[in-house]
């Protein structure tokens, strides 16, 4: 991949506000070179893969404005404002997975001379395109920040988040038939009886073609409060305290099939691929896999005497989503699809994360004032909490739906040294 940007800003004054504005232009460009092709035993073909210099490619202009007024002559209250057009990167591994020197993969079995035997070939991309006019993702993005200084030294802000992004990535099976059919939610743990709409697959499941695009459907919003107090280092402490309140909801490729240590990414993966089809799409749709509705901290330095620093850090985040699933058969796929038999509303969550860390510094001199020793002690979850992180399975029918797993590293010390000079 290839990328070009420039841009242009510019700030003026008038009376108590001052203006940037800006824009900037990006141009990107997808390409992979030719490869040997591979056969069953990763050995060169003698054949090699087309090249493509243009996968697709990019113009994208993004304009952005601020501006930050004193609302009093003494400039201890400052409101700003801000709004950006942002586009994402070009990225080569989003398209990666149609590239043709890709080598499908083999299933075999060693013989008593180690050769490979009954090989059979389980995977190939030769049924994925790339839509040649696919859009690079758009997010506008507002922001409004209050900012007032209470006393010498001590400061409160507050700011809110809108944004929304549109034309994000995934998978469209362009050759495949289906159908809406209805599913009656009732096996595995917590089955509603509800009916879900679900796609079966009337054509042969060999014959599909899936086309990486940008389908509707597949977006972000985000809305999200800060309130912040900062007291700036004076009497030997400072510190600083933090709520985040948010929402954050849409639909992306990492939507679907999710656990809640999954990363949240705005590639389009493998959704509406062979695992599921069109059915990436049912009950997708809801809070993103890093929606963490409350996310709170407080950090506190103080200087004690003899050069010794101690600070305390204490954090409070909501617990990741997680959705109940099951495998649908009957559909038409090689396999039972997973599909989601609610929305992602948050309602399922891993536990909250609380933690408290602690570090105890020291200054020794080496030599002069141009060297010295710094020695620490971190004391990482102090409290030694124990919240999980993941669960067993999201499956409804597993026996492992919704068990805690994947716990929080437990309380532990660690010493170090650094030397500065």
């Amino acid at each position: 991949a290839r990328s070009f940007g420039t841009y242009i800003d510019d700030s003026y004054r008038v009376a108590r506000a001052t203006f940037n504005i800006g824009v900037r232009y990006d141009y990107s460009q997808g390409s992979f070179p030719s490869f040997p092709f591979l056969d069953a035993q990763g050995f060169p073909t003698g054949e090699m893969s087309p090249a493509n210099d243009d996968v697709y490619h990019w113009h994208t202009v993004s304009p952005r404005m601020g501006v930050n007024y004193r609302v009093t002559g003494s400039g201890r209250t400052l409101l700003k404002a801000h709004y950006g057009r942002y586009y994402k990167a070009l990225e080569a591994a989003e398209f990666r997975p149609a590239v043709p020197s890709i080598t499908p993969e083999f299933s075999f079995t060693p013989d008593a001379a180690g050769n490979p035997t009954n090989v059979v070939q389980v995977s190939s991309n030769a049924n994925l395109r790339i839509d040649p006019e696919f859009k690079s993702a758009v997010a506008d993005q507002y922001i409004v920040q209050l900012e007032h200084e209470l006393l010498a030294g001590l400061g409160v802000q507050v700011n809110y988040v809108h944004k929304r992004g549109e034309n994000y990535g995934a998978w469209m099976d362009i050759a495949g038939e289906y159908e809406h059919v209805p599913y009656i939610d009732s096996v595995g743990a917590d089955a509603t009886g509800q009916t879900v709409m679900v796609h079966r697959l009337l054509s042969n499941p060999a014959s599909r073609i899936f086309l990486q695009t940008n389908p509707d459907g597949m977006y972000m919003r985000y809305n999200g409060m800060t309130l912040m107090g900062t007291k700036r280092m004076a009497n030997r402490w400072q510190g600083v305290i933090s709520v985040v309140l948010s929402k954050s909801e849409g639909r992306l490729g990492s939507s679907a099939r999710f656990t809640p240590v999954s990363a949240q990414s705005s590639q389009a993966g493998s959704f509406g691929r062979d695992a599921a089809g069109p059915n990436d799409f049912v009950n997708s749709d809801g809070r993103l896999i890093g929606d963490r509705p409350v996310v709170a901290k407080a950090q506190v330095l103080y200087q004690f005497p003899w050069g010794i620093l101690g600070s305390v850090n204490v954090q409070h985040q909501t617990g990741r989503v997680y959705t109940r699933a099951v495998r649908v058969s009957g559909l038409g796929f090689p396999v039972a699809p997973q599909i989601n038999m609610e929305p992602n509303t948050g309602d399922r969550r891993v536990d909250d994360v609380n933690l408290v860390d602690m570090r105890v510094q020291k200054a020794i001199r080496v030599s002069g004032d141009t060297m010295r020793v710094e020695v620490f002690m971190d004391a990482l979850n102090l409290t030694n909490s124990d919240q999980a992180e993941s669960v067993g399975s999201s499956l409804g029918t597993s026996a492992a739906f919704g068990v805690p797993t994947r716990y929080t590293v437990p309380r532990r010390l660690q010493f170090g040294a650094k030397l500065r000079w």
